[in-house]
């Protein structure tokens, strides 16, 4: 246990001595942007196997897309995953004194629906900039830092002859579509292009869990005052984070998923009820067709008369 949200990389190196003890020494690391600098990597580098997203922000991304704006359309570098269809590029990186293996991805579809969204932003915005109010230099920043995140790059404000003008800044544009539909994996490992993008999907699974732990399972504050009574509630959770892990997935395999949630199968399964009659006799009450199929679904024996 430690405490959450620190994007330290002495953290993980904690991890990685428990993880030795336990004899789990193949352990891969899937981290999110937070860890990513040239000091984490080094750190990193030395003792773990790790998969990270690499940031737009640094321009290495940027020269690495355009360097394969032609490989990522070939057919040659397609796959498909969850029946979507992606194109994968591999390649190796120098950041700080060290080399890493990038992984370049790229999904057609996504690409072609933030360029048509993007662009009907510019021109909605372009269009609301002619209005008599915003005649001032204030007001169009005001509007703009409001209206779209990194604007400065989009938009140029320029004044002439007491006007205040704005343009489009064409290379800030090209390069924010260029970059759209694209994803960037860094690793100090080689793997297979697909491989290393399902591992890294894996990583919003196991956050939706997590929420799910926190609401689903209502398992919020924990309102205790003992360590030990701390550890034995996180156990518990875990235990029932498992247990919901397998109902989602059994679910999702006989496609329940597509007519109940996980909390709407258990309210159908609470309707079953053992009834006492004095100190020998059980009843038990009725099982549907409904509760049956789903007994079957899990190939659990339906509960029957003793």
């Amino acid at each position: 246990m430690y405490p959450g949200s620190i994007p330290d990389v002495r953290t993980l190196q904690n991890m990685v001595e428990v993880l030795e003890w336990l004899e789990l020494s193949k352990a891969l690391f899937v981290l999110d942007r937070g860890f990513l600098s040239s000091y984490n990597l080094k750190s990193m580098n030395e003792r773990m196997r790790f998969v990270i997203p690499f940031s737009f922000s640094n321009k290495k991304a940027l020269e690495l897309i355009k360097k394969h704006k032609r490989d990522l359309g070939l057919h040659s570098n397609a796959f498909r995953m969850n029946k979507q269809l992606l194109y994968c590029v591999r390649d190796r990186i120098q950041i700080g004194d060290k080399r890493y293996h990038c992984y370049l991805y790229l999904n057609e579809k996504l690409r072609a629906e933030e360029r048509e969204r993007f662009l009907n932003q510019v021109l909605d915005i372009e269009q609301k900039l002619r209005e008599p109010a915003f005649a001032h230099r204030q007001d169009i920043e005001t509007f703009l830092s409001e209206t779209l995140r990194g604007w400065k790059n989009i938009f140029q404000i320029t004044e002439h002859d007491d006007k205040v003008l704005v343009k489009r800044n064409e290379k800030g544009i090209t390069d924010r579509l260029e970059r759209m539909g694209t994803m960037i994996l860094l690793s100090n490992r080689t793997m297979d292009g697909e491989e290393i993008l399902h591992l890294y999907r894996r990583k919003d699974a196991v956050e939706k869990f997590f929420d799910a732990m926190k609401h689903e399972l209502e398992r919020k504050r924990l309102r205790i005052h003992t360590q030990e009574t701390f550890e034995g509630r996180l156990f518990l959770d875990f235990v029932a984070l498992i247990l919901y892990a397998w109902i989602s997935n059994v679910m999702r395999r006989e496609g329940i998923n597509k007519v109940l949630s996980v909390q709407e199968l258990m309210y159908e399964l609470k309707k079953i009820k053992l009834i006492h009659l004095g100190e020998k006799k059980t009843v038990i009450t009725e099982v549907s067709k409904r509760q049956r199929d789903l007994f079957q679904a899990f190939n659990i024996e339906p509960p029957r008369q003793t």
